[in-house]
Parts: structure tokens; C-alpha cells; sequence
């Protein structure tokens, strides 16, 4: 009788910090500033901030995403940003507002890289992340995208396979993926200064274990300079090698750029590399 009449206690205190918990949790709204204090670290905060991007933290994450919704814009196309090395989603924002504000599609640029630690996530988590961020535009402007792409830059570029193979495989929501400087290597090893061992998915590609179907539906944009400053002419090996991959798995690359001048950060530098990119996304 007084195990009985413990157990029922236990569940209605249960039942009563569950309620407790659903009551408080309030659902990610906007900002002015992230809760990580990148804001004072960014030279970009400011450029972006003025032109009317805004913050959503997700402490659950402890990330934040950083959205730019054009005054013309219907929300119908939607552009998700990954940084770089080192990088903020700010920088990227800050790197794309411009024909965002002129073309009329909006960001959401994600914070995937810790600085504390400097660990950055994986595409498991980041994938999380974009699906929280959809449903904050879903609740927030009513609003499901028609298109979705994702554009990521050098370590960012790397990951947006990974990103696109798994949301592939759950909610759907690329239809495109923008990759400049960063290819899949040879050997699957996404940083070689941090890591030996080679990454997982990347190996399942290569090896055939995804199947031939993987990248089904989605279009690639893929871009690398053949005088980048930190990988040489091996970055447009590992691009035209992931064009082949991306094909292979059922991808359509629209466009493999191989500029034979190109730096590191140039697609970003070069405004026709990046406007017809944004074409293939818009009118895809």
C-alpha cells in the first residue's frame, strides 16, 4: 500500500515538473544580440544588425542562428549560410545581404563552431539546428520555403555534403547546395591539422554504402580556385573529384567553377561567380 501510494506521488510530481517545464519553455524569438557574446567579437555584426538581420538563440544548442528577410522578399526562397574556419554566422550573412536585399531572398546563417572550445558540429546537430530554425519562420511568417539552399565556405563547404546527404534522408528541405573552397578529399579527412581518422559519411559515400541515389533531387554549384592560398591546386582536385561523387550519387552539378586564377575567398570576391549561382538557386 505505501509503495502504491509512493509510486503515485512520484508520477504526479513527474507529471507536475513536466507540466512546470512545457509552461516556462518559451519558443526561440528574435534578437538584437546572440547569447554568446559573438556579437562583440564580429567586425560583420554591425554591417548586418544595421541592415535589418536579426538574432534567434537557441540555448537548448547553445548556437544561434542569424536571419535577413528582405523587405521584398516572400520568404518563398531561402538561402541557409555555414561559415568558414574560425568564422561567424555573421560573417556570412554579412557576405550574402547584399544580393539577398537586391534579389529578394532571405538568410539564416548558422553558428556551428563553439569558440570556447573550438569545436565546431557535426552535421547531425547542425541539421537539427536548420530544422529549428524552419520552424521559427513556419511559426514566426507562416512561411515554408518553395526552395532551400545551402551554401557553406571552405570547412562549411565540406560540410554541406554531409548536411544535404542527412536532410536527404529526414525533412527535405535543400534542393541545392552551394559549395565553394571546400571539396570532399581523397581520403575523407575534413581536417587534417585536427584529425587523422576519416569521416563516416564521407566514407559510406566513396565506398558505395549510401547507394546510387543519395543526392537524388538536389542541384550543386561548386566552385574552387586553382591559386588557393591554403590547398593549392589540390582544392580544384578535390572539387572536380566531389563533382564526379555528387553525380554519381544522383546529384545534378549545374556548374563546376574552376577558375584558374581563384583564391581562396573567390567566389565570394568575383560578383558573377556568386550571381550565377544565385540564379541557378532562384530560377531552379
Amino acid at each position: 500500500m505505501f509503495l502504491s501510494s509512493l509510486r503515485i506521488a512520484a508520477s504526479f510530481f513527474i507529471g507536475f515538473l513536466l507540466l512546470a517545464f512545457s509552461v516556462n519553455a518559451q519558443p526561440p524569438a528574435r534578437n538584437q544580440r546572440d547569447q554568446l557574446g559573438y556579437f562583440q567579437m564580429s567586425r560583420r555584426y554591425n554591417d548586418v544588425i544595421r541592415r535589418g538581420a536579426f538574432v534567434v538563440n537557441l540555448p537548448e544548442e547553445e548556437r544561434f542562428l542569424v536571419f535577413f528577410i528582405p523587405s521584398k522578399a516572400s520568404l518563398d526562397r531561402l538561402m541557409i549560410l555555414l561559415h568558414g574556419t574560425g568564422g561567424t554566422a555573421y560573417d556570412e550573412a554579412a557576405d550574402e545581404i547584399d544580393l539577398a536585399e537586391e534579389l529578394g531572398y532571405a538568410i539564416m546563417a548558422v553558428q556551428w563552431l563553439d569558440k570556447r572550445t573550438n569545436q565546431y558540429d557535426d552535421a547531425l546537430k547542425i541539421n537539427r539546428i536548420i530544422d529549428k530554425g524552419m520552424r521559427f519562420l513556419e511559426r514566426e511568417f507562416s512561411a515554408k520555403p518553395g526552395r532551400v539552399a545551402l551554401c557553406g565556405f571552405s570547412r562549411g563547404s565540406v560540410t554541406s555534403f554531409q548536411v544535404a546527404y542527412l536532410d536527404h534522408n529526414s525533412a527535405k528541405y535543400i534542393d541545392m547546395v552551394i559549395a565553394h573552397s571546400g571539396g570532399i578529399p581523397f581520403d575523407n579527412v575534413v581536417a587534417p591539422g585536427e584529425s587523422q581518422l576519416p569521416d563516416k559519411i564521407f566514407a559510406q559515400l566513396t565506398s558505395g554504402q549510401l547507394g546510387t541515389e543519395c543526392f537524388k533531387g538536389i542541384d550543386f554549384y561548386l566552385y574552387a580556385g586553382e591559386q588557393d592560398e591554403e590547398w593549392g591546386t589540390k582544392m580544384a582536385e578535390y572539387m572536380r573529384y566531389t563533382a564526379d561523387l555528387v553525380t554519381k550519387n544522383g546529384g545534378r552539378v549545374v556548374r563546376l567553377n574552376i577558375d584558374p586564377q581563384g583564391k581562396h575567398a573567390g567566389y565570394r570576391k568575383n560578383r558573377s561567380y556568386q550571381l550565377e549561382a544565385v540564379n541557378y538557386f532562384l530560377n531552379g
